[in-house]
């Protein structure tokens, strides 16, 4: 029985991903700088038919973009992010089973805040420039890519020179941080000022 239901779903997920377009929309999950637009679809069933940019947000993006292209590092985007802009994520509340009482407990509660990793993760986003890339699970643990991107998915916040820039001085760093950790000092710890 729940073979025949996996199977079902699998199934239609399959025909849910080979629909997609920028009319249809696979899912109303969408990233934090953007709300979803739910209609009555086929059958009076309600799905989600696009997207629009909460406008708080997408300041914020913009200016992580603008900051990073004019050589502001990490350390100092977040702090000008936490002074100067709401995080754009909402809480999370994990829950659990109670199995003694059939209720869920709440595990953990996250508190919405800008973090370091989060800054990297919007500036390697390519949601910013409207593209949707479909994620398959693999072994029921890796996210793989399949098929290509679909442009103009989303509403586009960042321009695409922008965006390049943006890679290209990360690519930058990186090299930059490679190289100093190549170099070792044999006198480190030995030799002091006095």
């Amino acid at each position: 029985e729940s073979e025949k239901k996996s199977e079902r779903l699998r199934e239609a997920w399959n025909f849910r991903r080979e629909n997609v377009s920028r009319e249809r929309k696979l899912t109303c999950k969408s990233p934090a700088w953007l709300t979803a637009i739910y209609n009555k679809g086929p059958q009076e069933r309600i799905v989600c038919t696009g997207y629009k940019v909460k406008p708080e947000a997408k300041k914020a993006i913009q200016a992580i973009f603008k900051w990073t292209i004019e050589g502001h590092g990490q350390k100092a985007i977040l702090e000008k992010l936490v002074n100067g802009f709401k995080p754009i994520t909402e809480s999370q509340t994990k829950k659990r089973l109670n199995e003694s009482t059939y209720t869920f407990d709440i595990v953990k509660t996250t508190i919405p805040k800008w973090t370091g990793s989060y800054i990297q993760k919007i500036l390697s986003n390519r949601a910013v420039l409207g593209e949707f890339q479909q994620h398959k699970m693999v072994a029921g643990k890796k996210r793989k890519a399949i098929g290509t991107a679909i442009r103009n998915y989303y509403p586009r916040i960042i321009s695409d020179k922008d965006f390049e820039k943006t890679q290209h001085i990360k690519q930058i760093k990186r090299k930059v941080r490679n190289k100093r950790e190549e170099f070792i000092n044999i006198l480190a710890g030995l030799v002091f000022c006095t």
